[in-house]
């Protein structure tokens, strides 16, 4: 402060520093307020987000385990098949008569539920 700024601030009254600073004081407050408010908005909503998408990963996983335990057993040997080049090259006689007999079995398993 200078020399005049310290004179005139020591022998101002308290109600009249109170009426110099505190509409200003009280605007910066609020003003300051408002913008913690928005930050904690944006933090929540961001949060939001983020839970939001790890919950439709759960529930994706969820559906993925209730339709792998829900298929019969043989239908895991049928999907095997497909990761052959060519099953005949690459499989034996047995792998590929149990391969047939899954198909086999989930046919009359649909058929038993009405599926086709």
């Amino acid at each position: 402060m200078t020399g005049a700024g310290f004179w005139l601030a020591s022998t101002l009254t308290p109600a009249v520093w109170l009426g110099i600073w505190a509409w200003p004081v009280a605007a910066a407050g609020q003003a300051i307020l408002l913008l913690g408010v928005s930050w904690q908005l944006e933090r929540i909503s961001l949060a939001n987000r983020v839970t939001r998408d790890e919950l439709e990963s759960v529930s994706a996983q969820l559906l993925e385990l209730r339709q792998a335990t829900s298929r019969p057993s043989g239908q895991a040997a049928i999907s095997s098949t497909h990761n052959y080049a060519h099953p005949a090259e690459v499989s034996s006689d047995q792998m590929l008569l149990a391969d047939v007999k899954s198909q086999l079995d989930l046919l009359a398993l649909r058929m038993s539920r009405g599926q086709r």
